[in-house]
């Protein structure tokens, strides 16, 4: 748990840093509902470049917490494409809520922490005023996994309608899903789950 703390620690810390040191223009607040999960993530834009910050919370209500800090990359080379795509990291940790009958290490539940690589991207479909489709994925293997996480994936697939320029509404469907170090002795699940359904939500750049 330290390791974790002190993974996520310097991860805010450079995140601080770099939002310190640069002059931001602009970003975007994301918040996503569903019947028992709350998501929100705040990205700000470096101004004059691609660079891109982000802060995620997540909560459900029987699964457990996420939290993440993440760092981009974007295209910013044709500002009228049609596909918006940036590619980069985000360094998660969790606390996840075993269902009941389920433990791990003799506990119902497990804290843990990964550093996903993946990205994002929004595609605009031509010929339609405001509809486009965005996804992000993120996989983080054993070797990038902390406390006992063997893996670690964090999908969001959703269809957007943008009801002003600056603000879009959309539903989709999140997978969060983490893989444990197999522990037979003291343990009845190998797996846990953090987030997994239907959802809405609405983005507002700025």
């Amino acid at each position: 748990m330290k390791t974790i703390k002190n993974i996520l620690a310097g991860a805010l810390v450079a995140a601080t840093g770099v939002m310190s040191q640069s002059v931001f223009a602009g970003g975007s607040i994301d918040l996503s509902l569903s019947d028992d999960t709350v998501r929100m993530e705040y990205d700000a834009t470096k101004a004059g470049s691609g660079l891109h910050v982000s802060l995620v919370g997540q909560h459900h209500a029987d699964l457990g917490d996420m939290a993440a800090v993440g760092l981009h990359v974007v295209d910013v080379r044709n500002a009228n494409s049609d596909l918006y795509i940036g590619v980069g990291g985000k360094m998660y940790v969790y606390n996840a809520k075993l269902e009941k009958g389920d433990v791990y290490k003799k506990e119902d539940n497990h804290t843990g922490g990964a550093l996903g690589i993946g990205g994002f991207l929004r595609y605009n479909i031509p010929q339609t005023d405001g509809l486009s489709v965005a996804t992000y994925l993120y996989y983080a293997p054993e070797v990038v996994s902390f406390n006992s996480t063997e893996g670690l994936t964090d999908f969001d697939l959703r269809v957007q309608y943008a009801i002003i320029p600056t603000a879009r509404v959309y539903a989709g469907y999140r997978y969060n899903h983490v893989n444990l170090v197999e522990s037979k002795s003291d343990s009845n699940v190998d797996s846990a789950e953090l987030a997994q359904g239907l959802h809405a939500g609405l983005k507002i750049d700025f």
